[in-house]
C-alpha cells in the first residue's frame, strides 16, 4: 500500500513538473514571439558606381518607382508600353506594416498651402496585401526614350486612371545638394541666386569657406545666440538647460560628413577640450557626375550643422547620416532609402514601434525647377513630370505619421526677388517645419526662401555678380575681415558679424574640430532642430506639445514679413528661453496628445 501511495505521489509530481515545463516553454515561445526583431527596411541589387546628370537636373536614364509590388511589376513588364527598364535596386517598404498605426498629424505647420504628405501606406483604398507589399525601386532605362516619356506612361497607368488606380508613381532620380549653384547643376530659382539650394552661400562665389581663428568664446557669444534685448535676431540661448525627461531626443542630420566609413561611433573633440558623441552612417554608394563639377570640398557641412544642434541640445543623441558626397552632390534615391533605413532602425523596438522623441534635420533640398528655369530649358518635357516626388513624400510622410518632428531648410533662392521663393522640398511638404533665415536685426535674410518660422542664418549685402553687374544681396561671409564689413580693427567683434554664423569644422585627419564661419538657411534649420529636441525633453516626448512650445515661445519678427504664396502665417523667430519657460510650458500642457505612446 505504501508503495502504491508513493508511486501515486511520484506520478502526480511528474505531472506537475511536466505541466510547469510545458507552461514555461509556452511562456518562452510567447516571449520570443513578442520580442522577435521587427521586420527591417532592406534593399537588394546595387545602384551604379557612378551616375551622370547631363541636364544638371536629374540622372540620365534613371527612374524611381513607388507602389504595390504586383502593380509595379505588371506595369514595368507590360510589353505594349516598351519601357525598356532594368531593375537596379529593389527596396521593401513592407517593414512599415509592423510599425504602430499611422498617427494623424494634428498640428499643421504655418504654411497651409504646402504640398500634402498623404502616404500610400496610410491610404485606406489600398488592401492590406497592397500596403504590406509596397516597394521603392530604382530602374535604368535603355536610353531609347526620354526619361520624361517613360515616366508619363508609367504614371498614366499607375495613377492617371482615377476609376482604376494602380497606386504606382514614377519620379526622375533628381539631383540633391545643399549648394545647388556651382555644385550639382545650374540654379533653378531666384534668377541665379548665389545663395542657392538649402545651404551655403559660397557656391559660384567663394571656392572654400573662410576659416578665421575663432575661439570657443566667439562661438558661445555669436550674435545668433544672444538675447533679443541685445540682438533682435538672436535666439536667446540660455547658459544652462533644465529638463524633465531622462529619455533624451534623437536627432538625425541628413547631410554631408567628413567621415565616410559605413558606420562609425565618434567622440568629437571640441576646441575647449569637451566632447560629444556622434553616430555616423554612410548611405552614399554612387559618385554623381555633373557638367560643371565642383572643385571644392564641403564635407564639413553636416558637421557644421551637427555642431549647432549640439549647442542648443547638448544632451541629445546625434546621428549624422551621409547622403551627399564631399562636394555636396547626391540623388533622390539615396535620400529616400536613407530616410527609410533610419525610420526602420529607430522604430525597431516592439515596445515602441514608432518615432517618438525623434527629430530629423534636412539642411538640403531636392530641386524641382521653377517656371523660370523651365522656360529657359524647353528641351525637357516638364509637363510629363510630377512635382510631388512620390518617393520622397512617402519617406517623409511615414516619418511624420510615426511621430517624428521634421525640420528642413527653406532654401536660399530669393536674392533680388520682390517676395521670397517657395520652400525647397522637403521643406515644402506639409507638416515639415520649413526654416527661413533671419539677420541680426530680426529681419528676413535677403536670400531666404519662405518658411514657417525662422532662425539666424546670416545675411547678404550689396555687391556685384561674377559678371560685374550690381546685386543687392551677395554673400559677404568670406569678407568678415574687410574693413567695409566686419573688420576686427573696428569695434565690432567677429562673433557679432551679421553675415554668417559660427560652428564646427573637422581638423584634417583627426576627430578634433575648429570653428569656421558660414551662411545660409542650412544653418538656421539646425537651430530649430536643437530647440525641437529640447522641447521634446521638456514634455516627455509629446510631439504636439513640443511644437506648441516652439510656436508659442517665438519672438516677433523685427520688420515687415515678405509676402509669398507659400506663406500665410509666420510663427516668428525661435526664442529658446521663451519656449522652455514655465509659462509657455503650462500654456501648452492642456493640448490633446496624439503622439504615439
Amino acid at each position: 500500500m505504501e508503495n502504491i501511495r508513493s508511486s501515486t505521489v511520484n506520478s502526480s509530481n511528474r505531472r506537475i513538473i511536466a505541466l510547469v515545463l510545458i507552461l514555461t516553454i509556452i511562456i518562452l515561445i510567447l516571449c520570443l514571439w513578442f520580442y522577435r526583431p521587427l521586420k527591417a527596411f532592406s534593399c537588394t541589387g546595387n545602384p551604379p558606381a557612378s551616375e551622370k546628370a547631363s541636364n544638371d537636373i536629374f540622372m540620365d536614364n534613371q527612374i524611381i518607382i513607388t507602389g504595390p509590388q504586383a502593380s509595379v511589376q505588371a506595369i514595368v513588364s507590360n510589353p505594349q508600353l516598351k519601357l525598356g527598364l532594368t531593375l537596379l535596386e529593389d527596396c521593401d517598404l513592407g517593414y512599415l506594416g509592423e510599425r504602430s498605426a499611422p498617427q494623424p498629424a494634428t498640428l499643421p505647420t504655418a504654411n497651409q498651402v504646402k504640398e500634402p504628405t498623404n502616404t500610400l501606406f496610410a491610404n485606406p483604398a489600398l488592401t492590406e496585401d497592397q500596403r504590406n507589399s509596397l516597394v521603392l525601386r530604382l530602374y535604368q532605362t535603355d536610353g531609347s526614350r526620354l526619361v520624361e516619356d517613360v515616366i508619363r506612361d508609367i504614371n498614366r497607368i499607375g495613377h492617371g486612371d482615377l476609376e482604376h488606380p494602380q497606386y504606382v508613381y514614377a519620379d526622375p532620380n533628381y539631383l540633391t545638394d545643399p549648394l545647388q549653384n556651382g555644385s550639382c547643376g545650374n540654379p533653378f530659382s531666384g534668377g541665379g541666386s548665389p545663395f542657392s539650394g538649402g545651404g551655403s552661400a559660397y557656391a559660384g562665389y567663394y571656392p572654400t569657406p573662410p576659416a578665421p581663428a575663432l575661439s570657443v568664446n566667439d562661438f558661445l557669444h555669436q550674435w545668433a545666440f544672444l538675447d533679443t534685448t541685445a540682438m533682435p535676431g538672436g535666439i536667446a540661448l540660455p547658459a544652462t538647460f533644465g529638463s524633465s525627461s531622462s529619455d533624451k531626443a534623437n536627432v538625425a542630420v541628413f547631410d554631408t560628413s567628413p567621415w565616410s566609413q559605413t558606420t562609425l561611433n565618434i567622440t568629437v573633440s571640441l576646441p575647449d577640450n569637451s566632447t560629444f558623441d556622434l553616430e555616423v552612417t554612410n548611405e552614399v554608394q554612387t559618385t554623381v557626375v555633373v557638367n560643371n563639377p565642383p572643385t571644392y570640398n564641403i564635407s564639413d557641412h553636416g558637421l557644421f550643422v551637427a555642431g549647432l544642434i549640439h549647442a542648443i541640445a547638448p544632451e541629445s543623441k546625434l546621428h549624422l547620416i551621409r547622403v551627399l558626397n564631399d562636394d555636396g552632390c547626391g540623388d533622390l534615391m539615396t535620400i529616400a532609402t536613407a530616410i527609410h533605413h533610419y525610420i526602420s532602425q529607430m522604430s525597431a523596438a516592439r515596445t515602441q514601434p514608432n518615432l517618438k522623441n525623434v527629430v530629423m534635420n534636412f539642411s538640403l533640398g531636392v530641386h524641382v525647377p521653377d517656371q523660370e528655369y523651365r522656360d529657359r530649358n524647353p528641351d525637357v518635357k516638364w509637363n510629363e513630370l510630377d512635382d510631388e516626388l512620390a518617393s520622397l513624400k512617402e519617406a517623409i510622410g511615414n516619418a511624420n505619421d510615426l511621430g517624428a518632428i521634421i525640420v528642413a531648410a527653406a532654401g536660399n533662392d530669393s536674392a533680388g526677388l520682390s517676395a521670397p521663393a517657395e520652400p525647397e522640398l522637403p521643406a515644402g511638404y506639409e507638416h515639415v517645419l520649413a526654416v527661413a533665415a533671419n539677420n541680426d536685426q530680426g529681419q528676413w535674410s535677403c536670400y531666404s526662401n519662405a518658411g514657417d518660422l525662422s532662425a539666424p542664418g546670416g545675411d547678404g549685402g550689396a555687391g556685384e555678380n561674377p559678371d560685374g553687374s550690381p546685386n543687392p544681396c551677395v554673400p559677404r561671409a568670406s569678407s568678415w575681415n574687410n574693413p567695409a564689413d566686419c573688420s576686427l580693427t573696428k569695434s565690432l567683434a567677429i562673433y557679432e558679424c551679421k553675415y554668417g554664423v559660427i560652428s564646427l569644422s573637422r581638423k584634417a585627419g583627426t576627430n578634433s574640430t575648429e570653428y569656421i564661419y558660414w551662411v545660409g538657411t542650412s544653418f538656421a534649420s539646425p537651430l530649430v532642430s536643437g530647440l525641437a529636441a529640447q522641447a521634446l525633453d521638456h514634455v516627455q516626448g509629446d510631439r504636439e506639445k513640443a511644437l506648441c512650445l516652439i510656436r508659442a515661445g517665438a519672438s516677433p519678427r523685427g520688420g515687415p514679413i515678405p509676402l509669398s504664396s507659400a506663406v500665410t502665417v509666420d510663427w516668428g523667430i525661435i526664442n529658446v528661453t521663451n519656449s522652455l519657460s514655465l509659462a509657455v510650458k503650462q500654456a501648452c500642457e492642456n493640448m490633446p496628445t496624439s503622439t504615439p505612446q
